[in-house]
């Protein structure tokens, strides 16, 4: 945006990932600090949101009044590593390709339901309003 750049090209924007402001898993921490529930409980915004949504939703907040373009391809395009042992007749782990470099997938979404009914809690954050709250201490600093 300093720049005057009128375009900003983003890879990878197909996925789709469950979004919760840190302010809401703060609250969920400490409503199960309080509470005798036991196991698992899940703590997200309940809803997946394709990143190229998340982008445009940030770019408004942000004022940034260029374009977005999606590149071809996957996220990252480059190669991770396995995980586990050397191939025996190498001293190299080979290189796997990911379609997400974050190994997660095309789409994540979690079930909250377990916290809503054990814990009495809800997200109260949205999108917007967490990534408008970023932005602005992010700019407050610069």
């Amino acid at each position: 945006m300093q720049s005057g750049d009128g375009e900003l090209k983003l890879g990878g924007l197909g996925a789709q990932r469950d979004f919760i402001d840190v302010r809401d898993v703060a609250r969920a921490v400490h409503a199960a600090s309080l509470s005798a529930a036991q196991g698992v409980i899940n703590i997200g915004s309940g809803r997946a949101v394709r990143l190229r949504d998340a982008a445009v939703v940030l770019a408004r907040v942000a004022g940034y009044g260029g374009t977005l373009h999606e590149l071809d391809g996957p996220p990252g395009g480059h190669l991770r590593p396995t995980i586990g042992h050397p191939r025996p007749d190498s001293d190299h782990v080979a290189p796997v390709a990911y379609p997400y470099p974050d190994g997660c997938g095309s789409w994540q979404q979690a079930d909250v339901r377990t916290a809503r009914d054990r814990l009495g809690w809800r997200p109260r954050i949205n999108l917007e309003e967490s990534l408008a709250d970023i932005w602005m201490e992010a700019a407050c600093r610069i």
